[in-house]
Order: C-alpha cells, then sequence, then structure tokens
C-alpha cells in the first residue's frame, strides 16, 4: 500500500504524464488495482470472522484504458465505508472520504493507510485466537 505520497510526487507526475515508469503522484489504474484487490482481501477475512454482512463487489483488473465514472467511484467509497463501519479501527485511523470529489494525494493516502490500519487490527485479532482457544484449554499442569 503506498501512503507516503506528497506533493512533489503530485508535481512530478504532473511534469512526466508520459513516463514508462509508475507515477507515485499520479492516481491510476494500477492504484485502482492495488486497493481494490486490498478491499477484497480483508472482505473475505471479514466475512470469515462473521463482520462483514454487506456485499462488496470489487473491479480487480483495471486497465489504462478503462474509465473510473460516478458509478464506479461510488462503489469504491461504498466499499470502503463497509469495511470501516462493520470492524474496529484505531483512533490514528484516518477516515474513509465521503466522495471522490476533491480527491488529492492526502485522501488517496488516508485511503491506503485505512486499509493498512484495518489489516493489522484483524492480524491482531488472529493473533489472539491462540490465547481463547484449545491452546490452553483443558491441558494437563503436571
Amino acid at each position: 500500500m503506498v501512503t507516503d505520497r506528497t506533493q512533489v510526487d503530485v508535481t512530478y507526475a504532473l511534469a512526466h504524464p508520459d513516463s514508462s515508469t509508475e507515477l507515485k503522484g499520479a492516481y491510476n489504474y494500477t492504484d485502482l488495482n492495488r486497493v481494490e484487490s486490498k478491499v477484497e482481501e480483508l472482505a473475505t477475512l471479514l466475512t470469515a470472522y462473521n463482520y462483514l454482512t454487506q456485499i462488496i463487489t470489487t473491479k480487480t483488473n483495471w486497465t489504462r484504458t478503462d474509465f473510473f465514472n460516478t458509478s464506479n467511484a461510488s462503489r469504491y467509497i461504498s466499499n470502503l465505508k463497509k469495511i470501516r463501519n462493520c470492524y474496529y479501527v484505531m483512533p490514528t485511523t484516518p477516515t474513509v472520504p465521503g466522495t471522490m470529489q476533491n480527491f488529492d494525494y492526502q485522501r488517496a493516502n488516508d485511503i491506503e493507510q485505512f486499509l493498512v490500519d484495518v489489516e493489522l487490527e484483524i492480524g491482531g485479532m488472529v493473533e489472539s485466537f491462540k490465547y481463547a482457544g484449545e491452546v490452553y484449554a483443558g491441558e494437563d499442569y503436571l
């Protein structure tokens, strides 16, 4: 996940629109695929642990020629909100933007940091399973 975009990255991307290297300051199909793949992964985990009851629909095969329209943007934000509303987040976890209007590098960073934080929280939950499961229950203390 990319959480450290800066204005310098944006300025560089604007100055080099035909670059053959991935431009961190340009939000494009590679970012959409990365974020939507992580959303799909987290939704699968949350569903497996009975946290997510709302259906999440993702698109993980974006190409350079695909058009990100209003419908895609609505689904994209809705998926993030569904995850945020069903699971715990840290007090420092960024909020999910309400829309894609006025989208900038900071909001892009916030979305990906949000996903990083949720993944950390799920990992912490899974790690705690060994303390509540059969690892300690019913063992002999002799």
